[in-house]
């Protein structure tokens, strides 16, 4: 956010950085501030949008990347929210209330009288969802309106397995693929993009796999689909047939030739979703020694279906990035002391326990794939206490960063995604860690003269400082409900696993989960952490990233407090002051800010 000059109001909304014209900076908008009601009349009909071309996007990220500013975002900053009209009110209903009636505004907004700079959609939402939702116009229209005030536009796609057994929710019409007709069923929701979705008794050979774990093979290798709604289909058909879907649908909701940041397949280097890393093994997961393996058939996948959308009528203006999660050595990972794991979310825990079992199943018959630049990756961070050693953490890291990536010729942003945990503050060996982990980032943008981003970032903690500030200090604070651990519990189907999560939380039986007042004082031990200005601006301007963008809003009031979660303050939240510093910081750039024209 750029401070100093004059409020620019809607008058200078459709002033376009892409443009000749240029504006005064906006000023910070301060406590207090009301917001600006934006409509979707400045996002223009369909089609009749001028925008930037590729370009464009890229001298202006570049720029950035030199500017000694970034651009702030947050995924569905103008479709997703929880504050409205001076209250909290579950997300669906803040939805209906903005976003479907054409008007766009955010939980940043109603803060700081400004929308993130940057905004992230949902691939999966827009094409593959059950029409009747009734979402695809307004994100497409949200993603016109960004594009209408000179913000950027990036795109996930959480995909679901190809050969994930899911309920048909109906058919969302045909595209052609090598002229033959391929049929696109509905997503009907679920978490079926995640490793673990089906992963429901032991693995002791290839026979045990869950279907949907083979799909990155499938597609890689062209072999025919084993399970789900697309069974018998060959894999790149599937992924070509999507890649065809997702243009058809731009091309129809007037998202044509926009430069919109796609980013499939990302943070592949973890095992949480099935296109991650220790899935790679196709040879022993298809039982086919000639299979294309290990990273090759990741690239394989990428760069079928970045070709396939990129040719595609309209879509030549598509940019692409390449973004890993953090990249961490074989014995980099952190450990955390009883009271912080008390709150870490009861699902998410099970879920993690599911997948170390699953991998190490995977492995132990001989059926993971291991990464030899991981298994290279040897000096942790603790252990960087020279110019030298930090030099050689990032040559590791760097031939770990590339391990996966499918050429210059595919991918066009480079980014990481890094998230500070919730179990603790984050503190100086977060910034020691990040700071080398952006670094290797950088250096390999650089070398290759590409633009770069930190294309995920958040800290886990907004929602445990609001329930702390609810809850007078020197008292126990309950962080988790009994319906939460019930549900963790439920997922997991070995009794060991079971009861490793009640000693997790350290509970008999299933009940609610809290910190005594002791373990409350060393968990969350200050009201506001300063994330904002103290991890994100300081790690974001050093490292000279173009954008920074954070994760989505949800809550339902209705629901438990698993159903709660924000990566960007509200009125009255303990770190609504930290992130109004953040805004009126003159390298931050929000929407109406006018950075690296």
């Amino acid at each position: 956010m750029l401070a100093g000059g004059s409020i620019v109001g809607l008058a200078l909304a459709g002033v376009a950085w892409w443009g000749t014209a240029c504006a005064s900076p906006s000023a910070g908008a301060g406590a207090g501030a009301s917001a600006v009601t934006s409509t979707s009349a400045a996002s223009g009909a369909k089609g009749a949008l001028a925008a930037p071309n590729k370009t464009a996007v890229l001298d202006r990220l570049g720029r950035l990347n030199q500017a000694g500013q970034f651009l702030f975002g947050q995924q569905s900053a103008t479709l997703w929210g929880m504050y409205l009209d001076g209250r909290l009110v579950p997300t669906s209903a803040w939805f209906d209330s903005t976003a479907r009636t054409g008007r766009f505004t955010s939980d940043s907004e109603a803060l700081v009288g400004d929308d993130p700079a940057v905004l992230g959609v949902s691939l999966q939402m827009l094409a593959f969802e059950p029409v009747a939702l009734r979402r695809r116009t307004p994100i497409a229209q949200a993603i016109r309106f960004q594009f209408a005030q000179g913000g950027l536009v990036t795109m996930d796609w959480h995909a679901p397995s190809c050969t994930a057994n899911r309920p048909s929710a109906g058919s969302l019409g045909a595209v052609k693929v090598d002229g033959h007709d391929v049929a696109i069923r509905a997503d009907p929701g679920g978490a079926f993009f995640y490793a673990e979705e089906e992963y429901t008794h032991a693995i002791r050979s290839r026979a045990d796999v869950p279907e949907g774990l083979k799909c990155l093979c499938l597609i890689a290798n062209d072999a025919s689909l084993t399970a789900g709604p697309y069974q018998g289909m060959s894999g790149r058909t599937w992924l070509v047939a999507h890649a065809k879907q997702a243009a058809k649908v731009m091309r129809e909701e007037g998202l044509a030739d926009l430069p919109i940041v796609v980013r499939p397949f990302h943070e592949h280097n973890g095992s949480w979703f099935w296109w991650g890393q220790p899935y790679w093994n196709c040879a022993a997961l298809l039982g086919r020694p000639d299979a294309i393996s290990g990273s090759e058939a990741y690239k394989t996948v990428a760069r079928t279906f970045v070709s396939t959308l990129r040719a595609e009528p309209g879509m030549s203006n598509l940019l692409f990035a390449y973004s890993p999660d953090r990249l961490l050595g074989p014995r980099e990972q952190e450990p955390f002391t009883a009271a912080q794991k008390k709150v870490m979310d009861p699902m998410e825990t099970a879920r993690e326990r599911l997948r170390d079992r699953l991998v190490g199943e995977l492995r132990a018959a001989g059926l993971a794939n291991e990464s030899p630049a991981q298994a290279g990756a040897t000096l942790r961070s603790p252990q960087v206490t020279s110019a030298k050693r930090a030099d050689t953490y990032v040559a590791q890291r760097r031939r770990y960063y590339t391990e996966a990536y499918a050429g210059d010729d595919v991918f066009d942003v480079l980014g990481i995604d890094l998230y500070h945990p919730i179990a603790r503050p984050a503190n100086d060996a977060d910034l020691r860690l990040f700071r080398l982990q952006l670094r290797t980032l950088s250096e390999e943008a650089k070398e290759r003269a590409k633009v770069y981003a930190w294309t995920e970032a958040g800290t886990l903690r907004l929602q445990l400082l609001q329930l702390a500030s609810q809850t007078p200090v020197g008292r126990a604070l309950r962080v988790h409900s009994q319906a939460s651990v019930d549900r963790a519990l439920a997922r997991l189907f070995d009794p060991s696993d079971r009861a490793a999560l009640l000693r997790h939380y350290h509970l008999a039986a299933a009940g609610p989960v809290a910190l005594s007042a002791r373990e409350r004082s060393q968990v969350v031990p200050n009201q506001s952490e300063d994330w904002f200005n103290q991890q994100l601006l300081v790690l974001a301007k050093d490292a000279n990233v173009a954008y920074a963008l954070v994760w989505h809003t949800y809550y339902d009031s209705a629901a438990s407090d698993g159903d709660f979660y924000y990566f960007v303050p509200y009125p009255g939240h303990p770190e609504a002051a930290s992130y109004q510093r953040f805004y009126t910081d003159p390298a931050t750039c929000f929407l109406r800010d006018i950075c690296a024209p």
